[in-house]
């Protein structure tokens, strides 16, 4: 009998409790936790499933890149620190990722929980913390008591005493990060005690960058498909993408359709002239070009005293910028 479940990440494991068959899949590499800073998901589905591999691995490693695999899985420390940022994963850098996506916590509120995340470090009980004894107040006690990723982290292992001391390394240093990272979220800091109207005009601010990062990761996509695209193109098509035109155009009547696509072509040429225009006032806003070298420029940022030459139209077009 097949069944389904998730991790803290709603990632799906698939297991097969059949008599003749005992299979596990991870789907460890997702959109959701792409942008993530800090231990990964995928130590913790590692850990999860090492027996298996080990015994997969057994029955027949078929290249050098397996053999290598199976080597590591034998070691202690390998698998002890796939058991540790399993741990850091599940009761720190997931249950703090899901407050940064909580639309309920604003970006003035969330200091509260940095504040927090700093106080837990600081006062990290090792044993307890490995026993899923100490906890965040936004780690999902349910998913704790029913993941069976969890419950593999948390169960007595005999090499528990290296997962210890390689925790006592990970997480002074961790500690040390947050609070440079974190400093204007902490007591002190530049946001430590926001008053109610710096709260209402940031409700809207978002807490992540990952908007952004779609709109690079479209505009990669392109670049690398149609290299010769003018960068017109690609702003229109990155807005296309994003503002799901396609999907909109779909729900109007055919007649509304047809209208609007014959409005656009009409604006063709004035879109182009307006771009061409935008174009040229960011030229003109440009340090000057190298003399004698028309397509490069010299950059100056503040506070810096060097000067840095860009062949800037070409890099934004190539998307090196």
């Amino acid at each position: 009998m097949a069944y389904e479940q998730t991790n803290f990440f709603g990632k799906k494991i698939y297991n097969s409790d059949t008599a003749d068959s005992d299979i596990t899949v991870l789907e460890i590499s997702d959109e959701s936790d792409s942008d993530i800073i800090g231990p990964s998901p995928a130590a913790s589905n590692v850990f999860f499933v090492a027996d298996k591999m080990s015994a997969y691995l057994e029955a027949g490693a078929s290249n050098r890149l397996l053999l290598a695999l199976q080597f590591d899985l034998q070691i202690p420390e390998y698998v002890a620190g796939c058991k540790a940022l399993g741990l850091l994963s599940e009761f720190i850098t997931i249950p703090l990722w899901c407050c940064l996506e909580d639309s309920n916590i604003s970006i003035m509120d969330i200091g509260v929980h940095f504040k927090e995340l700093v106080a837990y470090l600081e006062e990290m009980d090792y044993q307890k913390f490995v026993e899923r004894n100490y906890l965040m107040t936004r780690v999902d006690r349910q998913k704790v008591l029913n993941s069976r990723i969890v419950l593999s982290l948390v169960k007595p292992w005999e090499h528990d005493d290296k997962v210890h001391v390689i925790l006592q390394m990970i997480i002074p240093a961790l500690t040390g990060v947050v609070k440079r990272l974190l400093a204007d979220h902490l007591v002190g800091g530049k946001w430590n005690n926001p008053t109610e109207d710096q709260k209402y005009k940031t409700l809207a601010i978002p807490k992540h960058n990952k908007f952004c990062e779609s709109v690079f990761g479209y505009l990669d996509r392109f670049i690398r498909e149609k290299p010769n695209s003018t960068v017109l193109a690609m702003e229109s098509y990155v807005l296309f993408c994003h503002n799901k035109t396609l999907e909109w155009l779909s729900n109007k009547p055919a007649g509304e359709r047809h209208s609007l696509l014959e409005m656009a072509r009409k604006d063709e040429k004035k879109m182009r002239e307006k771009f061409k225009a935008r174009k040229k006032v960011i030229e003109l806003e440009l340090s000057p070009s190298v003399p004698g070298f028309p397509s490069w420029y010299n950059i100056k940022y503040a506070g810096d005293l060097a000067i840095y030459t860009y062949k800037l139209l070409e890099d934004y077009k190539k998307g090196d910028l």
